[in-house]
């Protein structure tokens, strides 16, 4: 299933207002939730994290700066839930590497 604004709004009703006011916004925030999630990586997970992403980026817009907590502005759910995810698929301690290591190998 791609992650569509309808889906995203069915798990996280909480964007329903942005995507009523500013529908261009919650489709960006999809395309940088795809863009921040590698599929091969999370696998069967792939469109939660997506959805996670998203709002983890949402949240972080100036539109949804009424649901932050002002005495908790490190804060972000939808960051932390991702993070647990990726930690759990192993990607939190992946790299790319493009160099040769110095000579080392």
């Amino acid at each position: 299933m791609a992650v569509t604004p309808a889906s995203l709004i069915a798990a996280y009703p909480e964007w329903t207002q942005v995507n009523t006011s500013l529908p261009d916004v919650v489709l960006t925030a999809i395309s940088q939730g795809k863009d921040a999630v590698d599929e091969a990586v999370v696998g069967d997970r792939y469109d939660e994290c997506v959805m996670l992403a998203a709002g983890a980026w949402l949240y972080s817009h100036p539109y949804s700066r009424d649901m932050r907590d002002p005495s908790d502005a490190a804060s972000n759910a939808y960051k932390d839930q991702l993070y647990e995810i990726m930690v759990s698929k192993g990607s939190a301690y992946r790299t790319v590497w493009t160099g040769d290591f110095g000579g080392w190998i």
